[in-house]
């Protein structure tokens, strides 16, 4: 909010916005996060001081709920609100402020929009607990002008995700997660943001092995279910993903009534569990899973 007789520019005389540059940045690195965002509201000046200073966030989290988003930077939560008839409340510290006639959800992506553009974020956490997912979540992002960067991307009961991945800058993204989403589109695959990430990690969602071939420019990646894991698909790692310079490991949790089927690829003959050590360059590992019963794991990992 902007003080009286300030909004072009900060009270006259002597100010911080007199000081030479290098002494506003000093200034500006003794204050918190939080503070720099509220000193931004103070005037234009100001403003202009904090976007070019930056905003330096490890981690955001957001919670998505019916009638409410919470987005915590750096654990430091804010709640907002929907208080009927239009306006929202806004938390923040235990002091809620009322806004009248403005949707909760506006005031949360403007606010959210600033934490990110102004934000090399390392990580971004997008949790829905609400009903209307596919709303909810592109609402946040259909402000941003430019896409938002972040390294690590974890989306957690989304089911929009092939429209919510085009948001983050593809240059940037190293590693996404996704939690609970919907089977695997392979529209999905042809974006950007798939193709030059590193690693990926898919939970509590079934990812269908005839599309394994599509995981194999990843570094890294982890399957929490796979379904209809084939002799086919075990062929396609040995003869692809294993002689790719690139890839580091990959862990595969898969249902199967004679997984020792699947090591005979690896021209394995011996007990149970399965440890391989393929062409000297790759551990291979097939045994039961601790975490689920009937439930196995596949993991290769260079040595």
């Amino acid at each position: 909010m902007s003080l009286p007789g300030q909004d072009a520019q900060c009270a006259k005389g002597v100010s911080l916005l007199n000081l030479p540059l290098d002494v506003v940045n000093q200034v500006l690195e003794k204050l918190e996060p939080m503070e720099l965002l509220t000193a931004r509201k103070v005037c234009r000046s100001l403003r202009t001081s904090v976007d070019k200073f930056g905003l330096h966030f490890n981690k955001i989290s957001i919670y998505i709920y019916d009638d409410s988003i919470s987005i915590f930077l750096d654990g430091i939560g804010v709640t907002y609100s929907d208080a009927r008839n239009g306006s929202s409340t806004v938390t923040y510290n235990a002091q809620k402020t009322l806004v009248d006639g403005v949707n909760f959800m506006e005031i949360a992506s403007k606010d959210l929009k600033i934490s990110l553009t102004l934000n090399h974020t390392s990580k971004l956490e997008i949790c829905n607990k609400a009903h209307n997912s596919h709303i909810y979540g592109t609402s946040l992002f259909q402000s941003f002008k430019k896409c938002a960067n972040v390294k690590v991307l974890t989306l957690i009961g989304l089911k929009d995700i092939l429209t919510m991945l085009p948001y983050f800058d593809a240059e940037t993204l190293e590693n996404f997660q996704l939690w609970g989403a919907d089977a695997i589109d392979e529209q999905i695959t042809i974006l950007d943001q798939w193709k030059n990430a590193k690693k990926f990690q898919l939970w509590n969602s079934d990812f269908d092995a005839k599309f394994i071939s599509h995981l194999f420019h990843f570094q890294c990646f982890t399957i929490n279910t796979m379904t209809e894991f084939s002799i086919e698909a075990m062929i396609e790692i040995r003869d692809d993903l294993l002689r790719r310079s690139t890839f580091e490991s990959c862990y595969i949790y898969f249902n199967s009534s004679n997984p020792k089927e699947l090591a005979k690829v690896f021209n394995y003959t011996g007990g149970y569990p399965c440890k391989i050590e393929y062409n000297n360059r790759f551990a291979v590992e097939l045994e039961e899973s601790t975490f689920e019963p009937n439930l196995f794991e596949f993991c290769v990992k260079r040595l």
